[in-house]
């Protein structure tokens, strides 16, 4: 059979061509288009586009070939539509529409038949009340004696106590809306191919809120409790029941409408693809769905309750409203997994029942009960889907090695939850790795002074093994014949590693020698010297004796894991984050919401650009400080020089005032007077006075500059 997906590279064409590529008489092919880039499943024979007229002439083609068309209406909009009905030879413009022809097979012969399939949303059914409902007029037997076809049944004696697809024509969706589009857009399909002579069969496959496989209209709630943000909240009374269906249910009905021969779109055109819970409560409250995906994710916890949002305003009565496929560019289309489209969700009250189809004995359910039963398979396949892996990491090494400053950069790192191993009470540490926020998204454990024996304690459990039936048979009878009770047969038991999923994937061990943790603690300041060594000593005895298993040991032998022993002389603590990294991403990188690999290579060369940028900052500031430096020093040079100056004279001048007058004229006056005198004796000047003055001023000047 060949089918065609339109849009298969969406999250709703990935499962309709899971579901549509084998029945029982084998492989189908599959054909499609995306209106997206990349994202298409492999096992499509061939993607069509329409970007050109030649293309578009193509895919028409393509689609003609096709025995089944599958659309949904949530990632479709009415040029889609139009163009996938005049595909199938029919006007959809015209009013009413027509037939354009006939459809071919690709050697020219005219088609038995095709068989459409529009799938559409619960949400069309928003705004219908119970009281509204329209029975079913049953059909009248052929002959009179045959009871009403399936789907065809009498009106039921009691009034309706929940929706069922039998009342598909009452539908009424939220005035101004999006949903009144598709509603008329439903209505399209049905009239299109209700043509005389038409050669195709159309259904419509109303689905209820969709989850599962990575998820899309829930997807913040998951990503929200996956990474622990408290954004979660009730809108008050949160007693509205909305009806959930997963999305491979939903591409199984798809298929069942495919290939049931028997089914009549006259008499059954429409169809309801939501979960079958219990009798009593058809549909999962808005508390449930979101108690139910937070406490599995991320654990119990209280929702705070928010007030409804104030009511859309109605049209005034004298405002006409223009037909709802005329004024479709008006009206915003919600990005998928959105806020918007999760709380247009959780607004919805309806109690929904499935198809008849869906209730068959033969219907293979993927999630049977509904979300709330298997909410840990839809969260393991948001977290598959989604590339969210748990990083369960463990570390350990000798004290004041780092492992404290380790353990926390990993957490910030991969936002896992940073635990401490208790090695008194390993029954307390086990629990907190059982807890829902480990399962998804792991931990980093600070295994402190542990050794072999403390981290069997914790992973390891004793499972009893199973009766061997060779031995059963030989058992003694119940009573022996001194009519004593048979001996006790013991029960056997293994040691092996527990399966709660609480074993480490990573070990990282931190090698330091006693000295430089001995350096590492005094410079740190925390602690004494004897808790230290008390410290040393008790590591040293749990891990480093000669043929006493260690830690290193258990995870290598037990677990068979490796162990990632890591060297931190002359690493700093950038180093050691960023070496752990690299070994726990060594594999492949999880998702995890954490920055791509860009990112991160742009952030340690922000750093890097930064350290670099400090260091010159300190050079500069080293060279202005030696700069300044010398000349502080020259100026206290020139000051202590002229300190010393001073002082000479002071203590000239102190002596000179010591003197007598007597003694002073005879030491420093009558020896220059006395040779002046003599000279000027020999000149014989004109003006003995200022001759001898002058004399005078002269010696005194040369003997201050010899001095």
């Amino acid at each position: 059979m060949r089918i065609f997906v339109y849009n298969c590279n969406t999250y709703i064409g990935k499962a309709l061509v899971k579901e549509l590529r084998k029945d029982e008489r084998g492989y189908n092919r599959i054909f499609g288009c995306q209106t997206a880039a990349g994202g298409a499943p492999p096992t499509v024979k061939r993607l069509s586009t329409r970007d050109d007229p030649k293309k578009a002439k193509k895919m028409e083609e393509a689609i003609r070939s096709c025995n089944v068309v599958v659309l949904d209406l949530f990632n479709c909009t009415l040029k889609d539509l139009y163009f996938v009905l005049s595909a199938l030879k029919v006007d959809p413009k015209s009013n009413p529409p027509r037939r354009t022809g006939d459809i071919e097979d690709k050697d020219g012969n005219k088609k038995d038949s095709v068989t459409f399939i529009l799938i559409s949303s619960a949400m069309v059914w928003a705004n219908t009340q119970l009281g509204d409902l329209v029975e079913p007029v049953a059909a009248e037997p052929a002959d009179g004696g045959e009871p009403p076809a399936d789907g065809e049944v009498a009106a039921p004696s009691g009034p309706p106590t929940a929706f069922s697809e039998k009342y598909w024509q009452s539908r009424t969706p939220v005035a101004r809306s999006r949903y009144e589009q598709w509603k008329e857009m439903e209505q399209l399909v049905q009239t299109c191919f209700s043509l005389e002579g038409s050669q195709v069969k159309s259904y419509v496959v109303g689905a209820g809120i969709l989850y599962g496989e990575g998820e899309e209209t829930f997807t913040q709630l998951f990503k929200d409790a996956w990474l622990g943000i408290e954004n979660h909240s009730i809108t008050s009374p949160g007693t509205n029941h909305i009806p959930t269906v997963h999305v491979r249910d939903m591409a199984r009905l798809v298929r069942s409408v495919c290939y049931n021969q028997e089914l009549n779109p006259e008499s059954r055109p429409y169809f309801l693809a939501v979960d079958k819970i219990d009798e009593d409560a058809p549909a999962p409250t808005q508390v449930e769905i979101i108690k139910g995906i937070v406490g599995e994710v991320n654990g119990a916890r209280e929702i705070p309750m928010v007030e409804a949002p104030p009511a859309a305003v109605p049209l005034e009565e004298t405002e006409e409203a223009p037909p709802a496929l005329l004024r479709e560019a008006s009206i915003p289309e919600l990005e998928p997994g959105s806020s918007e489209a999760l709380a247009e969700a959780m607004a919805l009250n309806l109690k929904m029942e499935p198809s008849s189809l869906m209730l068959q004995e033969e219907f293979e359910w993927h999630c049977r009960g509904g979300l709330l039963k298997n909410i840990r398979m839809v969260a393991e396949e948001f977290s598959a889907q989604r590339e969210l892996r748990a990083m369960r990491v463990i570390i350990g090494g000798p004290p004041a090695s780092g492992k404290n400053t380790l353990c926390k950069a990993v957490s910030d790192h991969f936002n896992i939850p940073l635990l401490g191993m208790n090695l008194d009470d390993p029954d307390s540490t086990r629990k907190q790795l059982c807890s829902e926020v480990c399962r998804y998204r792991g931990y980093v454990l600070n295994a402190g002074l542990a050794g072999w024996e403390e981290v069997e304690a914790l992973f390891c459990k004793d499972y009893e093994l199973p009766v061997d039936p060779e031995e059963e048979e030989a058992a003694p009878p119940q009573e022996t014949e001194d009519g004593e009770p048979p001996p006790v047969v013991e029960k056997k038991y293994e040691r092996r590693l527990s399966d709660e999923g609480i074993v480490p994937a990573f070990a990282v061990l931190l090698q330091a020698p006693e000295a430089l943790c001995r350096a590492r603690h005094n410079a740190a300041g925390k602690g004494t010297a004897q808790k230290l060594q008390q410290d040393v000593a008790q590591f040293a005895a749990r891990n480093l004796v000669d043929g006493q298993p260690n830690l290193a040991d258990f995870f290598q032998d037990t677990a068979k894991i490796g162990v990632f022993n890591l060297p931190i002389a002359g690493k700093s603590e950038e180093d050691m984050f960023e070496s752990t990294r690299i070994y726990m991403e060594s594999a492949k990188r999880p998702f995890n919401y954490l920055p791509s690999a860009d990112e991160v290579a742009e952030e340690l060369l922000a750093k890097q650009v930064e350290k670099d940028k400090i260091s010159a900052m300190k050079a500069e500031t080293a060279e202005r400080q030696v700069s300044q430096q010398v000349v502080n020093d020259a100026v206290c040079k020139r000051h202590l020089d002229r300190l010393r100056v001073i002082g000479t004279h002071e203590s000239e001048q102190a002596a000179l005032e010591a003197l007598s007058l007597r003694e002073y004229l005879l030491r420093y006056m009558v020896p220059n007077l006395t040779e002046g005198l003599i000279e000027m004796c020999m000149v014989l000047p004109d003006n003995p006075v200022d001759y001898l003055a002058n004399y005078l001023e002269q010696h005194a000047a040369h003997e201050q500059s010899e001095n």
